[in-house]
């Protein structure tokens, strides 16, 4: 009621009740909570760490839900339980951030993959067709959610750090310098800009490279360099 200036959700967990469960754990633990709610959860790890200090971490997880039509909460244009959810750790960190601390989260739904099916059993022409598709540069509005698929795959976390590696392309940066993933066309001088960072990792798609000989010579500098390298 503090946060929202109304009542959104009937029954949400007591706060104090999870920070007091939260004594139990360590300061770098991760806290899972399978039944959201109203993010209580979210709230009290976030509140525990400033005042206790640690960095735990949280994943929720919440149905889509929809919100009863005669709610407070869907009058006030929340269709679901997990939109209550975000708003609720949204408006938490917004106050926690004005108070001097920092604090943030990521949310994500469950969707179809980004990257196009493969048919093994396929005739010649539709081969064809979903090699084209597989060389097909991925649109821009699609790189952040093919961008979040291709940590799962590589086994980074969805909470790493990711950052723009160029100004206005869907070139990332993970965790400073643990992987740069590329999801753009890549000229001789962005390779050399990679090259200089020295990631541990370059993932790129094949789509990147304007020729084989630019892929095989851009590989090789790279590997010289001991980066890893994974062309998807």
């Amino acid at each position: 009621t503090a946060l929202f200036g109304f009542k959104p959700f009937d029954n949400p967990k007591p706060l104090e009740l999870i920070e007091r469960c939260l004594a139990f754990t360590d300061d770098n633990d991760i806290i899972l909570d399978f039944f959201a709610g109203s993010g209580t959860t979210g709230q009290a790890v976030l509140e525990y760490n400033r005042k206790q200090g640690g960095r735990r971490s949280f994943i929720l997880a919440q149905m889509p839900e929809p919100c009863d039509e005669r709610s407070e909460a869907y009058q006030a244009g929340f269709r679901t339980i997990a939109d209550i959810t975000r708003e609720r750790l949204r408006r938490v960190c917004l106050k926690m951030n004005q108070d001097g601390a920092s604090s943030g989260f990521k949310a994500f739904r469950l969707g179809a993959s980004a990257f196009p099916a493969w048919d093994g059993g396929a005739h010649a022409d539709a081969l064809l067709r979903q090699l084209a598709a597989f060389r097909q540069p991925v649109a821009r509005e699609d790189a952040e959610r093919l961008l979040y698929e291709i940590l799962l795959k590589f086994g980074l976390p969805l909470s790493a750090c990711v950052e723009p590696f160029a100004a206005g392309t869907p070139i990332f940066a993970v965790n400073q310098r643990e992987a740069v993933i590329a999801l753009d066309s890549l000229d001789d001088a962005m390779i050399a800009r990679i090259h200089a960072l020295a990631p541990q990792r370059v993932i790129c798609g094949d789509w990147c490279f304007a020729s084989d000989s630019q892929k095989m010579n851009a590989c090789f500098e790279w590997q010289a360099a001991q980066i890893l390298v994974s062309i998807i």
